[in-house]
C-alpha cells in the first residue's frame, strides 16, 4: 500500500511535470507571436512616420516654391506701381514747368 501511494504521487509529479512543460511551450509560442505581432507593427509605425516625412518635406518644398513665386509676383507689382508713380511725377513736374 506504502508502495502504491509512492507511485502515486510519483505519478503526480510526473503529470504535473508534463504540464508545465506543456504551460512553457504555450507560453514560448504566445511570447513568439507577440515579439512577431510587436515586430511587424513596430515596422508598420516606422514606415508610416517615413511616409508622413517625405509628404511634409515634399508639402514643405511647395510651400517654399509658392512663397518664392509670390514674393517675385510682389515685387514685379510693385516695381510697376512705382515706375507708374515716377511717371506721374514727372508728368506733373513737366506740367508745373510749362505753366511757368
Amino acid at each position: 500500500h506504502l508502495l502504491q501511494k509512492k507511485q502515486e504521487v510519483e505519478h503526480q509529479i510526473l503529470k504535473e511535470y508534463e504540464m508545465n512543460m506543456r504551460d512553457a511551450a504555450e507560453y514560448e509560442r504566445w511570447s513568439k507571436e507577440m515579439g512577431e505581432k510587436d515586430e511587424i507593427e513596430r515596422l508598420e509605425y516606422m514606415q508610416k512616420k517615413k511616409i508622413e516625412m517625405e509628404l511634409a518635406r515634399a508639402e514643405a518644398i511647395e510651400a517654399k516654391e509658392h512663397k518664392f513665386k509670390e514674393n517675385k509676383y510682389n515685387a514685379s507689382k510693385m516695381k510697376v506701381q512705382s515706375q507708374i508713380r515716377e511717371d506721374l511725377r514727372m508728368q506733373e513736374k513737366a506740367h508745373d514747368h510749362l505753366n511757368k
